[in-house]
């Protein structure tokens, strides 16, 4: 499961610790519950309750890819994705006339939940696979394998809508094969469509359409009709729409928070200025709101400071490596161990810095271009290279840690393709790099000579998903991961080849390979929980072993590490979560509080 860092938006609030279930909050939640049941003769003079929730006693919201909520239809049952104390997470459910939520059998390592229509089911993404569970509980159902979920969305035809691999697929209620029903429209500069919003028309799809390019501010709402597969854009600038209530599109702006503004779904057209209907909400790196709306205008939120703390952790506990308030990604311990490389910023800015970690001081890497991501060091630690979209191009560039000279040029392929990550080899003789094809196409690894001869070579291509490369400490094997099992799973094959790919992980859903130091072993991430997987390299390759040695809630991603292994090989740089007491608000309806302050600006306008 990719995930990525959440952005505050627009304000902060006060922070507050999870607290358990008290009387008093008991209380106004039968008291909604009941309230809400009775008939009202003037709608326009109900108001809404808003209060925290405390969702459980032991249990704190993972951040993951898309959000930890989800809202029934009619905002009175809640389920939100929680870290067991044991390790792993796990979908929870509570009715707001219940005063404890219930875990739900089957659902570990848990990602986008959404409600069926009828509330009475809830689908799923985990460890590559879409399934459902009712909420009752019981067995969790498999209904499909996928790849690369960024939203899931429970139509009225009994049919699942998913993003999957940037397409917009459905897949059957009772399960069966996926259909795509779009892919990225090269007519319309797409390169993905994202966060799925079936209408209750059954006919018609709201998205996000990413851009081609690393354009962080170009997306926008797309509509797309199911019958004949036709998308279009909208001129609405935002990501992952969550409803349609009396006539205004509720989305998110990732810098602001919520929006709505007047939309005619059959015509695609909006009408009017964007108004701002909620603050303090977080948003997602890939503009998921990290909250749940229901169709009855019901709204559940994580507000507050969100970031990421390099901490180390171990069997000697946790402890952190820096302090403050950035949002980290990638980090990467220098070749002496001395240093950390990584990248800092928001979505719509990113820069690489270096952290000398005897010192406490933080050097600024990059100069230019707006997203700089995936710092990598050289063998001998004299450079810094990253992913840079500077000069309007998504390529690789590399730079003197020591900042004796600008960064140049590395890697660039046909501006139609992007190049997405890469690593050296220790003897600083080879690089591989993932580059896609055209807009839509599976992405690959190739490899090149840093001298000489320096056209790429293909190292591994299929119709499958390769990413994440990594060269094992001798040179002579590189671990990465593939989607052709259907799933995510961590594969190590001899560089440059020819040779076997070797299986490393199991069970799917496994990312992110890191070599430990004297290359005896091999990390990876699946779900919240950290693998150490022991190798054999005589007489034929084999898993010897494999064992859990981290488990918490951390941020992941299939595409690069987002973990390192520390020098002493007994300790592990992750990124925590830090959502230092952040609150997460229920609004029950919340509508009639939107209505009332669309109506506050349409007159002021």
């Amino acid at each position: 499961v990719q995930t990525a860092p959440v952005f505050q938006a627009r304000k902060q609030s006060k922070l507050k610790t999870f607290l358990p279930w008290g009387i008093a909050a008991a209380a106004l939640l039968l008291a909604v519950a009941g309230w809400s049941m009775r008939p009202r003769a003037d709608d326009e003079n109900r108001s809404p309750v808003r209060f925290m929730l405390s969702l459980a006693d032991q249990s704190a919201v993972v951040q993951i890819t898309g959000s930890p909520f989800a809202i029934s239809t009619d905002g009175k049952t809640v389920a939100f994705i929680g870290d067991r104390q044991s390790g792993g997470s796990v979908l929870n459910v509570r009715a707001m006339s219940d005063l404890r939520s219930r875990e739900l059998p089957g659902t570990e390592n848990v990602s986008q939940p959404t409600f069926s229509p009828d509330g009475k089911w809830i689908a799923f993404y985990a460890n590559g696979e879409l399934r459902k569970t009712a909420i009752e509980g019981g067995t969790s159902i498999r209904l499909a394998s996928l790849l690369n979920v960024n939203g899931i969305s429970w139509g009225t035809q009994d049919q699942i809508i998913v993003s999957s691999d940037d397409n917009i697929v459905g897949v059957p209620a009772a399960g069966g094969a996926p259909r795509v029903i779009s892919r990225p429209d090269t007519s319309l500069n797409e390169s993905g469509k994202r966060w799925p919003l079936a209408l209750p028309d059954g006919k018609t799809i709201l998205y996000t359409s990413f851009p081609s390019g690393a354009s962080t501010t170009g997306r926008k709402i797309g509509i797309l009709t199911i019958d004949d597969s036709k998308s279009r854009l909208t001129d609405i600038l935002g990501t992952d729409p969550l409803g349609i209530i009396d006539g205004y599109l509720i989305f998110c702006n990732i810098d602001i928070g919520l929006m709505a503004v007047k939309f005619d779904p059959r015509s695609g057209k909006s009408s009017g200025e964007p108004v701002t209907v909620l603050d303090g909400a977080l948003i997602g790196g890939g503009g998921a709101f990290k909250g749940a709306m229901s169709t009855s205008g019901s709204v559940l939120y994580l507000s507050g400071n969100s970031q990421t703390q390099l901490t180390l952790v171990g069997s000697g506990g946790e402890r952190l490596l820096r302090p403050g308030d950035d949002v980290y990604t990638h980090p990467r311990f220098s070749p002496d161990g001395k240093k950390v490389a990584m990248s800092i910023g928001s979505a719509a800015q990113r820069d690489i810095w270096i952290y000398e970690i005897a010192s406490g001081t933080m050097q600024k890497v990059s100069n230019a271009g707006t997203i700089n991501e995936r710092p990598e060091w050289t063998p001998d630690g004299s450079r810094v290279l990253y992913r840079s979209n500077r000069d309007s191009m998504d390529a690789m560039w590399w730079q003197p840690a020591d900042m004796s000279g600008p960064a140049t040029l590395l890697q660039k392929v046909d501006k139609k393709q992007g190049v997405w990550e890469a690593v050296i080899s220790p003897d600083s003789k080879y690089m591989i790099v993932r580059i896609d094809g055209t807009v839509g196409a599976r992405e690959d690894l190739y490899y090149r000579s840093l001298s000489g001869d320096t056209a790429l070579k293909p190292f591994v291509t299929s119709p499958f998903l390769e990413a994440a490369p990594r060269f094992s400490p001798d040179g002579k094997w590189v671990a990465y991961t593939s989607s052709q099992s259907g799933a995510s799973q961590v594969y190590v094959t001899p560089f440059p080849g020819p040779g076997g790919r070797n299986l490393i992980s199991i069970g799917g859903g496994a990312v992110s390979p890191v070599w430990t130091r004297d290359g005896k072993h091999l990390l990876y991430s699946t779900g919240s929980q950290l693998i150490e997987a022991t190798l054999s390299f005589e007489p034929t390759f084999s898993v010897v072993s494999r064992k859990v040695v981290y488990s918490g809630s951390f941020v992941t991603t299939s595409i690069h590490a987002n973990f390192d292994v520390a020098p002493s090989q007994t300790e592990y740089l992750v990124l925590k979560n830090q959502f230092d007491n952040s609150e997460v608000i229920m609004i029950y309806d919340w509508k009639y509080e939107l209505l009332s302050r669309l109506k506050e600006a349409t007159t002021k306008h």
